[in-house]
């Protein structure tokens, strides 16, 4: 992997007391933020311009937990653990609708694919569902009980770009579903405390908060630089990943 771009923050986040816990790539060249702890989501664009959001904040979001944001077709989205919802807003941020979950599973993980799809893991009911079309499919897309003997703790979540569906699980093992979401393959832990996945061209890569990395396919080590770490968060698209630190935004090719 090669470092193809560093974004720092701009000096009026660190005034604010912005604290990055969350990341998405915007539709134009930028990145979609979320601070939880405020509940205030922006987007930082190319040139280091931020908008600001106008339908986030306390008030709306007083006993949510949010768990995911995402740039889709539609608009970006923001999904709710706790108030079971998912709140659209436009591309300038901007609040459009609310749309309340048709089963009450409480998402706790969720990842989009490119056909603009949300993959949704709910621990209540050990099930991960498929939300399309502005609606949620009832029965589950993978039945976490049939493929497993005890309830998976899950880490992180990731879908290739052939459909394939990639789960960490707390132990550090990746398990490979298919675009049917039949269990593949499983892989054993390679690297110490694994938190995130992330897929690349055709392979899996996975990376702990202190910056190692190990490529799947290739069975080598990788690293994320040490001014990087501890690393937030990590989102891919195409060829690069975006890693997100605490004052800026580091993208890195693979070769």
């Amino acid at each position: 992997m090669s470092i193809s771009e560093y974004r720092p923050f701009p000096d009026k986040l660190d005034h604010l007391n912005f604290q990055p816990s969350m990341l998405s790539w915007s539709l134009s060249d930028g990145f979609i933020i979320l601070d939880n702890s405020k509940r205030e989501l922006i987007e930082l664009n190319s040139l280091g311009e931020i908008l600001f959001s106008t339908g986030l904040g306390r008030d709306t979001f007083r006993y949510g937990d949010l768990i995911w944001i995402g740039s889709m077709p539609d608009g970006v989205n923001v999904v709710d653990r706790l108030e079971n919802k998912i709140s659209v807003l436009d591309f300038n941020l901007n609040p459009v609708q609310t749309i309340d979950l048709n089963l009450k599973i409480f998402p706790d993980k969720v990842i989009s694919d490119s056909w603009g799809r949300l993959f949704m893991y709910s621990k209540t009911y050990n099930n991960i569902y498929l939300f399309e079309n502005g609606e949620l499919n009832d029965q589950p897309y993978i039945n976490l009980f049939k493929e497993f003997d005890l309830i998976p703790c899950i880490k992180d979540m990731a879908i290739n770009k052939n459909g394939e569906f990639g789960i960490l699980d707390c132990d550090g093992r990746l398990i490979i579903f298919t675009q049917n979401g039949s269990r593949q393959m499983i892989y054993p832990s390679y690297i110490e405390k694994a938190k995130f996945i992330v897929s690349l061209r055709s392979d899996w890569f996975l990376f702990n908060e202190q910056g190692l990395g190990f490529s799947i396919n290739e069975k080598k080590n990788s690293s994320i630089p040490k001014s990087s770490i501890p690393v937030i968060d990590i989102v891919s698209r195409n060829l690069s990943m975006a890693i997100l630190s605490k004052d800026h935004i580091l993208i890195m090719d693979v070769r």
